[in-house]
C-alpha cells in the first residue's frame, strides 16, 4: 500500500512536470511566432521601399533592369567580401562589455545607449 502511494505521487509529479514542459514549449512557440511575424512585417516594409526606389530611379533617370541587376550583383559581391571579415561588437562606454544591439542599455551596467537608425531602410 505504501508503495502504491509512492508510485501515485511519482506519477502526479511526472504529470505536473510534463504539463509545465508543455506550457514552456507553448510560450516559446508563441514568442517565435511573434518574432517571425515582426520579421515578415519588416521584410514587407523593405520590399515596398526597394520597389519605390527602383520606380524613382527608373522614371527619373531612365535606368534599365540590366543596370539594376549589375548594381545589385556588385553590391552582393561586396557584401560577401565584408561578411568574411570578423566584425568587432560595439562596446559599452561605461564598462566596455559587448553591447546587445536589441537593447537600448548595457545589460551589464545599465548604461543608456542611444540608438539611431542605421539606414533609411530601417523601420521606425
Amino acid at each position: 500500500m505504501l508503495w502504491d502511494l509512492y508510485q501515485q505521487a511519482q506519477i502526479r509529479n511526472l504529470q505536473r512536470r510534463n504539463a509545465m514542459a508543455d506550457t514552456v514549449e507553448a510560450y516559446r512557440h508563441a514568442a517565435h511566432k511573434v518574432k517571425t511575424e515582426a520579421l515578415e512585417e519588416r521584410l514587407d516594409h523593405l520590399t515596398v521601399v526597394c520597389e519605390a526606389l527602383w520606380t524613382l530611379l527608373h522614371e527619373t533617370l531612365g535606368l534599365s533592369d540590366e543596370q539594376l541587376v549589375a548594381a545589385v550583383t556588385a553590391l552582393l559581391e561586396e557584401h560577401e567580401a565584408e561578411r568574411s571579415e570578423p566584425v568587432e561588437p560595439a562596446r559599452c562606454p561605461g564598462c566596455r562589455a559587448a553591447l546587445n544591439r536589441d537593447l537600448d542599455h548595457c545589460q551589464f551596467c545599465g548604461y543608456g545607449i542611444e540608438r539611431q537608425q542605421r539606414s533609411p531602410f530601417d523601420k521606425p
